[in-house]
This record gives C-alpha cells, structure tokens and sequence, in this order.
C-alpha cells in the first residue's frame, strides 16, 4: 500500500505541479523527500522525549498535563513548517523564486516532496509494528486516501509559504504562522483519537474539511499571484515595441 501510495502521490504532484503551469526540474520535487525521516528521528522525537519526562508520562492520554497535550499538538506543524522553510531559503531553491507564480510553484514542489517522504517514512514505521503483521494489504485503504490528502496539504502549504517569502520578510513571517496553524487545525483529529475521545476512522474524516479550506486558500492565492506576474511580463513587452 505504500508503493501504491507513493505512485499515486507522485502522479498527483505531476499533475498539480503542470496544472500551476511551468516547467519544473524533477530534483526539485525530490530534495525535501528525506526531510520527514530526519525531522522525526532527529527533532520531533529527542522534543516528545524531553516534553514527556517533564510532564512524567509515557504517552498522550486524559490525565496527561494540559500544557503537555498543547505543546505535542503544535510540535509537528512548528517543526515540519520549519524545516520546509529552511529549504526554501536553501541558495538554489531561492534563485527559483523570481516571481508569484514561480513562488506557488517552487512551495508546491517542496511540499509536495516532503508529503512523499512523510508517506514513506510512515509506511515503513507501520510496517515495523507486529500487530498489522496478518493484515493484507488491502486492509490498509484508509491510508492511501489520508496521506494523499496529506500531500496535497503538504505542498499548498509550503506554497503559501513561499508565496509569503516572495513578498517580504513581514509576509513571509506571516505565511509560516499561517501554514503552523492550518496545520495545527489539520491534526485536531489526530490528537482527539489519541485521547480517545473519537474513533480512529472518525479522526481521518476530519482531515477533509481542512483539505477544503486549504484547497481554497491556495487557489485564491494562485489567482491572485497570476495577474500580477503577467502584469509585469505586458509591461516589459510593451517597452520593447
């Protein structure tokens, strides 16, 4: 199921990234792809650790400490957010952005990369766990359709982002806080399932009313970098005539 869904995804970020309309390198996509693994293995779980021991607990649950639950909520989306940035201000991906529409292009492509590496990297960890060891494979749908909604977040996040960055310092700053929060919103459900409050399948159907909401977001920004791009390209044609 996670090479199914790897293709699937793949597709979907082809498509995406042609529908945005320029020609993009495929390194470009496949740069972030380790990010997941590292920002898991390397920052979020020493954090989780270090939370959990100060709140003297070993996993989420009811009794645990209302600061701690606040502080494992936000740690994905700072953390993730945060390295999908620090890709963006890398050099050569920089150079890249040299206007709105390369922006929304270049943030999708990095997101979207990052939600690949994110699918592979929790394949792999379910695969570890025994108790999914009899299941088929076929069993495991719910997880095709969840991390390709993941992706999509992913990478119209990141292009929010980027989006933000071409503006200036003050936008950018702005944007970050933007995608930390609709990320943080995105993973309610997750949280609420882990505190069992709600069912696992529950938990997976309040992921789509934020893909919505996101989807719409990074449309309005998609149009309204457009006239502006083609804006300056007509100046410049006007000028040489």
């Amino acid at each position: 199921m996670t090479a199914l869904t790897l293709a699937a995804g793949a597709g979907f970020a082809a498509v995406l990234l042609r529908a945005i309309g320029r020609p993009l390198p495929l390194w470009l996509l496949a740069l972030p792809l380790p990010l997941s693994a590292a920002v898991n293995l390397l920052v979020k779980r020493p954090i989780y650790v270090a939370l959990a021991g100060a709140a003297s607990v070993n996993v989420i649950g009811p009794t645990s400490p209302f600061w701690f639950l606040i502080a494992v909520w936000l740690l994905p989306p700072v953390s993730e957010e945060g390295i999908k940035l620090v890709t963006l201000f890398l050099p050569f991906v920089r150079r890249r952005i040299r206007d709105g529409e390369s922006a929304v292009l270049v943030g999708a492509a990095v997101g979207l990369g990052f939600g690949l590496g994110e699918a592979l990297y929790v394949g792999y960890a379910l695969g570890l766990r025994v108790e999914f060891a009899s299941l088929p494979w076929y069993a495991f749908f719910p997880f095709l359709g969840e991390r390709l909604a993941a992706i999509f977040i992913h990478g119209a996040l990141t292009s929010i982002v980027a989006v933000g960055l071409w503006r200036g310092r003050r936008a950018g700053i702005g944007a970050y806080l933007l995608a930390v929060g609709l990320h943080a919103a995105a993973n309610i459900g997750p949280i609420l399932a882990q505190l069992g409050i709600i069912g696992g399948d529950i938990a997976s159907l309040f992921l789509f009313p934020f893909v919505l909401l996101i989807a719409g977001i990074f449309e309005r920004q998609r149009r309204a970098v457009r006239p502006a791009a083609a804006g300056r390209v007509d100046e410049i044609y006007v000028r040489r005539v």
